[in-house]
């Protein structure tokens, strides 16, 4: 599976700043509490929409704020 995820978000002191793409059949999400990491899955997910960048799975958008798109 390829993916690419450019997500920025902030929601009081909190902020989330992410990049990254590649190919693989898994991926695993590693931080300290408070890094984002649920945050993350729930943009992946669609149940948080980003405030700024692009997420896509094998070429298929799910989200992407500059191109107004959000499935």
């Amino acid at each position: 599976m390829r993916f690419e995820i450019e997500a920025g978000y902030a929601q009081g002191q909190f902020a989330l700043d992410l990049s990254v793409r590649g190919e693989a059949r898994a991926l695993a999400l590693v931080g300290p509490s408070g890094s984002g990491k649920t945050t993350l899955i729930e943009a992946i997910a669609g149940l948080r929409r980003i405030d700024r960048g692009r997420i896509a799975l094998d070429g298929r958008v799910f989200d992407d704020r500059a191109a107004g798109v959000w499935q």
